[in-house]
């Protein structure tokens, strides 16, 4: 029987977020959608301006401009662009803006097709939404489609999916039956063309692992192969075996809200992940419930029963054991990670050296907005009770990382 339950990496989803992932992109015929407009439109307008007065911002954010793009849950990111949806009128609405908070265009769907993802197809990063295919009596088959990222164009799709997507990247499967229990067979989509690259309903001795822009994971026969996009040519393997792990149980956990990784959490238990270079198949940790990367510095910051700091070689470059009270990992960049408590505190250390880091003025007052991603150019996206907001560069924007 296979785990399908995966934790994800980064994850950071308020209340209203949980009500948008919970309605699956599944056919109903007693629900009613209203009308939408699935077509990707032109917008090139700035976002509008946050009402932040009740916020409380960290240092490095706390003087910029914050913009309200209308996210609900938390935006992905590739190549500088950032795409999430919000809900308006009752109609789910996609918004993709750039690094300085111009919104580049918008696309609807129904409130029951939420899940989407960003992948690359070796030439151009795509953003992957589903949908619902419409009859004349109720709406039918799932369906994938992929746009060019920047300009909304539709390269491919849409193509019929077993369901709603899943994750990580370009996987699709059934919902349980009765809203609990396993998955149904899972199908990875090649990024190219959208077409199956496996299909566990085809191959019962195939598991589908996940997709990482471009990069397709799944166990076969004792190994974990990785192919990459498109000429799926097959990039490295990892023994199932030697790790422990069951070949129809192993799983990824899903990235939500950062951009590319070099690596991936796989496992079989949520407390008990393997942090994978996805360009080697190296192993970088063993034992993770958490990991994220920050962009500034590519650290890798992996949290088990310590917190752990690894270079882009997998090297370690600090360990800190004081991690017994740190259960998730909310948000990274910015040289800085931001981890929960178990009392539900942001607790805040430096991704280089581990150490404790004063992020928020210690007299400040107001509500404390989160950053969940801070890119390498100093682009942020931050969490607050009703969604999430966006620091845009500007031309007093200290950019980290830029020329």
């Amino acid at each position: 029987m296979k785990n399908n339950t995966a934790p994800r990496i980064m994850i950071t989803a308020p209340a209203i977020a949980a009500l948008l992932a919970l309605a699956a992109c599944t056919s109903d015929s007693e629900r009613q959608e209203p009308n939408y407009k699935p077509a990707p439109q032109t917008v090139e307008s700035q976002a509008p301006e946050a009402d932040d007065q009740d916020l409380r911002l960290p240092y490095q954010l706390e003087e910029l401009p914050l913009l309200d793009p209308g996210w609900a849950s938390p935006p992905q990111q590739a190549g500088g662009i950032y795409l999430a949806p919000g809900e308006t009128n009752g109609t789910l609405t996609f918004t993709a803006i750039d690094t300085d908070g111009t919104i580049l265009w918008q696309a609807e769907r129904p409130l029951s097709c939420a899940g989407f993802t960003l992948t690359n197809d070796g030439t151009q990063d795509l953003a992957v939404l589903t949908d619902l295919e419409p009859d004349e009596d109720s709406f039918g088959a799932t369906t994938a489609t992929a746009y060019n990222l920047e300009t909304g164009e539709q390269v491919w799709g849409p193509v019929e999916v077993p369901g709603p997507h899943q994750g990580p990247g370009l996987v699709f499967a059934a919902p349980p039956e009765e809203h609990f229990g396993d998955l149904g067979p899972k199908v990875v989509l090649d990024p190219a063309t959208g077409e199956a690259l496996y299909d566990e309903d085809a191959d019962s001795n195939t598991n589908v692992i996940g997709e990482y822009h471009g990069t397709v994971l799944v166990a076969e026969d004792e190994q974990i192969h990785a192919y990459s996009s498109p000429a799926q040519d097959l990039e490295w393997s990892l023994s199932l075996s030697d790790n422990g792990w069951p070949r129809d149980q192993v799983y990824g956990a899903d990235s939500t809200n950062s951009g590319f990784l070099t690596g991936a959490l796989i496992g079989v238990e949520a407390d008990n992940q393997t942090l994978v270079d996805l360009t080697t198949g190296e192993i970088i940790a063993n034992d993770l419930r958490d990991a994220a990367q920050d962009p500034t510095t590519g650290t890798w910051i992996a949290l088990g029963e310590d917190l752990a700091g690894y270079d882009e070689t997998g090297e370690q470059i600090f360990t800190n054991p004081d991690a017994e009270d740190l259960q998730t990992i909310e948000g990274i960049g910015g040289v800085m990670v931001y981890l929960r408590t178990s009392d539900g505190r942001i607790q805040v250390h430096n991704v280089v050296s581990g150490d404790v880091a004063q992020a928020y003025d210690p007299e400040g007052q107001g509500i404390i907005a989160t950053p969940t991603y801070i890119s390498e150019v100093g682009a942020a996206v931050v969490k607050y009770t009703d969604g999430y907001l966006f620091t845009p560069i500007t031309e007093t924007t200290d950019e980290p990382g830029a020329e």
